[in-house]
């Protein structure tokens, strides 16, 4: 009795063993399953319904109008293009996830009838045009397209939460599949003027609120101009009040930096166009990717010339796992350069109040063990004396001081208690990272068709054989029972 006790018990044994593989197997490729879907294309028809892959919607802002009350996935199966003009996307109550990979298929792969290459979002946006969010939004296994005539494209989050996964890459290509520029980015002026600008805020918009912040920004792969924080050119200024976490990390290639220290493009800006209040807060973190640019705490005022701007309140600039690949910036600063602030009190060029409060604080903690360099080695830190800041190293290398105190401190980063952690961020987690797709950066003749997910069948398969050794082993015990 003992012994087929014992027999049971390995048969349940094994078949749980194999549960976890099995779960594994089954699970299906690309952005998780969502039971609300539309399927979207510009060579879609025009009535199309977008319950299908072979009959989607043709115009995307009609796809996000269809999950504005449910949420659910965008699956992009073609060319889908943001078209010049300011492109303000339907409001939506639950995020939305954009994607090319969906249910076993991967659509980069795939040419949609009358498209040129793979699945792709394209952007053709004329210079500081803006593709606005309603909503929380993530982008997942997206390619993103930036075109020939598009010039600093503005996403502007309008203080929505925002995601780009490490499973999203860049080209630069045209609609009828050019691909308009293949060289290197380094040393080339016009190539980053191309890719996109993530703003935290509003663009061209009437401004004048205090906005009470909750906001998660997580970009993690692509080609991006810089994350800045704050709005772009709004009629009157916004107060933010609250918090923005920003995450950089993964493979994401931030373009280089050209002109002085002074212009605006930047990787780090938790202050643009707006003002902020002694309990604004950003946690800027950065984990990971490629840096062509130099970071600023504090950044420029901008031309918006109704009202004060006032900086006030904490940034927090965290650094790991980077690699500054080579900073452009002007005839005097070639290298890799961190400022706390990049304007003085008083007023900027075009007349424009700037005010910076006792409560301006930038926090640095770098982990000079992770950061790595390429042509210029070492970080340059420059402090402001009408900005209390704060300056942590893990070791005593890499970083070059100016106008800030440099504090050696091995170990984790600071606990800024201050800062309410936000748990409810959009982030795509379950999502499995594809490794072997390839980032299109030549016009290249389609792929075959990936092979259809066999999840379920991987199960059976997988308990299958489970069963079969069990009842071996319940052979091999009953044998020597007998």
């Amino acid at each position: 009795m003992k012994k087929r006790l014992l027999s049971l018990v390995l048969c349940a044994v094994m078949v749980l063993t194999c549960v976890p593989f099995a779960l594994s197997v089954s699970a299906a490729e690309g952005t998780p399953k969502n039971d609300n879907v539309v399927y979207v294309a510009d060579n879609g028809k025009d009535n199309g319904t977008g319950t299908t892959p072979t009959d989607p919607v043709n115009d995307f802002s009609v796809a996000m109008e269809k999950l504005a009350k449910t949420g659910g996935v965008i699956v992009v199966v073609g060319y889908t293009t943001v078209f010049t003009g300011i492109n303000l996307m339907p409001e939506h109550d639950k995020p939305i996830t954009i994607t090319s990979y969906y249910d076993g298929v991967d659509y980069r792969n795939k040419i949609f009838p009358g498209d040129a290459m793979g699945a792709r979002f394209v952007f053709q946006l004329a210079a500081t045009d803006a593709f606005t969010l309603g909503g929380d939004l993530i982008f997942d296994y997206i390619t993103f397209a930036w075109g020939s005539l598009s010039k600093n494209t503005i996403i502007a989050c309008n203080f929505h939460d925002f995601t780009v996964t490490e499973n999203c890459d860049a080209t630069f290509e045209d609609i009828d599949g050019t691909v308009w520029f293949t060289d290197s980015i380094d040393g080339h002026a016009n190539a980053r003027t191309y890719v996109g600008i993530i703003l935290s805020g509003q663009n061209l918009a009437a401004g004048g609120e205090t906005v009470k912040l909750d906001q998660n920004i997580n970009v993690f792969g692509g080609m991006w101009n810089g994350v800045r924080v704050g709005d772009r050119d709004n009629v009157t200024r916004n107060t933010y009040d609250g918090v923005v976490n920003v995450n950089v990390g993964g493979d994401i290639l931030f373009t280089q930096f050209t002109g002085d220290y002074k212009a605006n493009n930047l990787s780090v800006m938790p202050v643009y166009q707006s003002s902020t209040t002694k309990d604004f807060v950003c946690n800027y973190t950065i984990t990971g990717g490629t840096i062509n640019t130099q970071m600023v705490g504090f950044g420029v005022g901008g031309g918006v010339t109704v009202g004060d701007y006032v900086c006030a309140g904490t940034v927090n600039l965290k650094i790991s796992g980077c690699k500054f690949n080579r900073v452009y910036a002007g005839a005097n600063g070639n290298g890799n350069f961190i400022r706390v602030a990049s304007q003085q009190p008083g007023a900027n060029s075009k007349g424009v109040p700037i005010v910076f409060e006792d409560t301006a604080t930038v926090n640095i903690w770098i982990d000079t063990n992770s950061i790595s360099f390429n042509e210029f080695e070492g970080v340059t830190v420059t402090g402001v004396d009408y900005v209390k800041s704060t300056l942590t190293v893990t070791a005593d290398k890499f970083v070059t001081c100016e106008g800030i105190d440099m504090k050696v401190e091995a170990g984790s980063a600071p606990v800024v208690t201050d800062a309410p952690t936000v748990t409810d961020a959009p982030v795509v987690t379950d999502a499995p990272v594809v490794t072997d797709a390839p980032v299109v950066t030549t016009a290249t003749p389609a792929q075959p068709e990936p092979t259809p997910s066999t999840g379920d069948a991987s199960v059976m398969v997988v308990f299958a054989a489970a069963a079969v050794l069990c009842l071996a082993a319940v052979v091999v015990i009953k044998k020597k029972e007998n």
